[in-house]
Order: C-alpha cells, then structure tokens, then sequence
C-alpha cells in the first residue's frame, strides 16, 4: 500500500501536528482507501477464481431497501468466500468465511427499478470480473425487484435462493402479527404496542426514563450495569424480542414508575406520539393520553409466554448472524427444530419468571415450566403462524 502514489500523496497533504483534515483531504483518503481495498479484493478473487478453474467458489448477496417517503431504491451487493487455513491439519482450523462490499447504488423506484438493477447487477460482475460461472448461489432477500432482476438473467436464475434469514424474519413478524396485509396475530401485535408505548414514554418524556434509572440506583445497581428500554422497530424483530426480555426485568420499576407518572399526567391526552398505522392517518403521528400507555397484570403474564416464544428464533438469527462457522446445512436443522419441536401443538414452554426485585443479583430469571394447554392464545396463534410460515417459505420441498 506505501507504493501506491494516491498513498503518499495522501500522507503528503497532513501536516506533523494534531489537526482535523481538510474536507477535501478527507474526501481524497476516503476515495484512495476504497481503491485500495477494491484492487486488494479483486486481486484476491481472481486467485480463488484461479485456484478453482472459474467453478463456483463465490456466493453473491443482493440486499435492497426502500424509502417509500422519496420513492427511492437502495441496492448493495456483497460476495462471501471460503478461504482454507494456512495451517490445515492443525486441530483449530477452521474455514475462514469473509464477506466483502461490492458495490452500492441507488434507483428511483418504478416500473423500471427491476430491469435497472439487472443491468446494474451485471455491470458490476463485469467491472469486478465475476464470471457467471464463478458463482455458487446468489442470495437476495425478499424484496421483489431484486427477485424480479435476478430472474431476468438466465445464466444465474437457477442458483437464487432467497436469504433464510430474512425468511425467518418474516415468519417470526407474521407469528406476532406485525406484518402481512392482515393481522394473523391481533392480539399480539396489540401486546407489543402496549410494550412499545412504554418504551416511547421513556424516549418523550424524560423524567419518566430517568425515573427508571433512578429506581435501579436506589436498589443498589451499579452505575455500569443500570438498564434503558430498548426501542425496536418493525423491521427489526430481534429488537423486539429484546425489547420484551428488557421490559419483564424492569417490570418492577415501569409498574412503579408509570403509575406515579399516571396520577401526576392522568389529564394530558397527548403523553405520547405514536406512528400511525392507517392509510388515511397523518404521518406526523397519533397522539396518546397517559391514561392508555401501561400494562395489566394479564398483559405481563402474556408478555412472559411471548418473551420465551421469541427467545429460541433469536437465538437461531445470532447463531447464523454472527457464529462463523454455522453453515447452511446447520442453519436448516436449526429452523427444522424450531418448525417442528419447538412451535409444536403440543411442546411446553420454558418462561422466565419475573424479577421479584431491581437487585442485579436477580436479572437471572428462573424458568418455570408451562404444558401448551396452559399457555395463552396469543402464543398458541404464534406457534401456528410461524410454524406454517417456515413450512411454505423453507421446507417447502425439504427432504425432512
């Protein structure tokens, strides 16, 4: 890299003192530092291409996500490898999976949007000298478009598989009634409402939120380990299941809290500012009287069974996210047992009693075991949804 001439004439335009970088230089280092980095992987990839006689040994990622406000298409592309260890026989090896960025780019959203990303797709194959036959799979994730430009090109139309990962996503907010054109979990998409109302509180009305904190540090909680409420979003389904793991270990302070908070505000009719859900709705938001934000005594105990459903399909999305060595085939066994054993009819559930305090000491929870006859309908209708969900999007033509 310290021959490369972007390199020194980088180093050239700092000064010998602590200073910030001039907007330009910064830009000049950003641009020479992608270059780099595309010739160091390109470099690599055409030795693995080698190495493999142009058979597969790349698998492709097309992730996209749109802005519906601007009507606006974003569009990455990433490529994996597997890379063996220099040291193979020895008893750690393992195989190195890397993940690199490709390319970026944006597209106005239209009719169009699927051919525009095929030709752009390709042109980026072309410029990073990825040959068709090079690939091993390409994996987009559900978004239509990204699907429909895939399709649009033969040579690699067979090898799409879409993300599995973002079918379990799908899946896990269909079972909690949070996506699809229709609720196919009313009930629960209420209770996490009712957990998301808190969790706004906190966020608009700061004395609430530092109520918490002040409830924890008079238990004794060190200042290191004091907890927030966690805001998720829709998309974002892990942060919805932490967000209910976060609010039954705080449930003794927001029970607490938000009842003194309710007597001093029981007349203000906009405490909160919601999303507003309906197409006719504002987008500036809806607002919520104090009265409506907290949660019943039934409410928690339901939050228990929906806290422990969500716990095991977290802990598959981690496992995949972030182990590097689970592969896909470990990856499958996992969703198979979390469609078949763990959301049967008739399997217990382990739920994690509440804290009976804030003392730190006590934030781990026991389990207490309840049989699927005892469990409420919210998880009973979650269990159905999600297990007919993996079923048609995964195992459709599964040999399990």
């Amino acid at each position: 890299m310290t021959t490369q001439d972007e390199f020194r004439t980088y180093v050239r335009g700092f000064e010998p003192r602590a200073s910030f970088p001039h907007t330009e230089t910064l830009e000049r280092l950003a641009t020479c530092v992608l270059q780099l980095q595309k010739e160091e992987r390109m470099v690599r990839t055409q030795r693995l291409i080698a190495r493999f006689r142009g058979k597969p040994c790349i698998g492709i990622q097309i992730d996209m996500w749109t802005d519906t406000e601007t009507h606006t298409a974003f569009a990455a592309i990433t490529q994996t490898t597997c890379e063996e260890p220099e040291n193979a026989i020895s008893d750690t090896a393992q195989l190195y999976l890397r993940s690199d960025v490709v390319d970026f780019d944006v597209f106005p959203m239209g009719p169009k949007t699927g051919p525009n990303i095929k030709k752009w797709f390709q042109n980026v194959l072309v410029e990073n000298k990825i040959p068709y036959s090079a690939i091993s799979g390409v994996t987009p994730d559900g978004a239509a478009d990204g699907h429909c430009a895939l399709q649009l090109i033969p040579e690699i139309s067979e090898k799409v598989d879409t993300c599995i990962l973002h079918q379990l996503q799908r899946g896990v907010l269909y079972s909690v009634g949070l996506a699809g054109v229709q609720s196919k979990n009313p009930d629960a998409k209420s209770l996490l409402r009712k957990h998301n109302r808190v969790v706004t509180l906190s966020r608009q009305a700061l004395a609430f939120g530092k109520s918490l904190v002040t409830a924890q540090s008079k238990a004794g909680v060190p200042a290191k380990h004091l907890l927030t409420l966690q805001k998720t979003a829709t998309t974002r389904w892990g942060n919805q299941y932490q967000q209910l793991n976060r609010n039954c270990i705080l449930r003794v302070a927001i029970d607490s809290e938000l009842q003194a908070y309710k007597q001093e505000n029981r007349q203000n009719k906009e405490a909160i500012v919601e999303a507003n859900e309906s197409e006719s709705g504002s987008k500036a938001g809806t607002p919520v009287p104090a009265s409506d934000i907290g949660l019943e005594s039934d409410d928690w105990d339901k939050s228990q069974e929906l806290e422990s459903f969500l716990s095991y399909p977290f802990d598959i999305k981690e496992t995949i996210e972030h182990s590097g060595i689970c592969t896909a085939s470990q990856a499958m066994i996992l969703l198979h047992d979390l469609k078949s054993d763990f959301c049967s009819s008739v399997a217990p559930l382990a739920v994690k009693v509440f804290p009976p305090s804030l003392d730190i000491s006590q934030r781990e929870r026991a389990e207490k075991i309840r049989e699927a006859e005892e469990l409420h309908t919210v998880v009973q209708t979650a269990r159905a949804v999600l297990r007919d969900e993996l079923d048609s999007r995964i195992f459709f033509s599964s040999p399990f």
